[in-house]
């Protein structure tokens, strides 16, 4: 009866640390809706719905409120260099 006893109990303050858990790390999520856009180019149409969703990424979190940098590297005329943070 004793160790049925200390099951019990050891049940119940897991399940009090679970709930406790939930209660102190709350969470918000809100969904958004994007649409991002690309160039085909030479029929690569895999690789131009990579770059439309990263684009749609992109855009969802401009408008969420998110900081978007770039930087471009321009030779000669060429864009030979770009990166983008988020």
């Amino acid at each position: 009866m004793q160790t049925q006893t200390r099951q019990y109990t050891a049940a119940l303050k897991a399940c009090c640390f679970l709930v406790g858990l939930g209660v102190a790390f709350e969470s918000q999520a809100e969904w958004f809706e994007s649409t991002g856009y690309a160039v085909i180019d030479d029929g690569d149409i895999a690789k131009a719905r990579h770059a439309a969703i990263k684009d749609a990424v992109r855009q969802a979190l401009i408008f969420s409120g998110a900081s978007v940098s770039s930087v471009q590297t321009i030779a000669d005329g060429v864009l030979s260099q770009r990166s983008s943070k988020n």
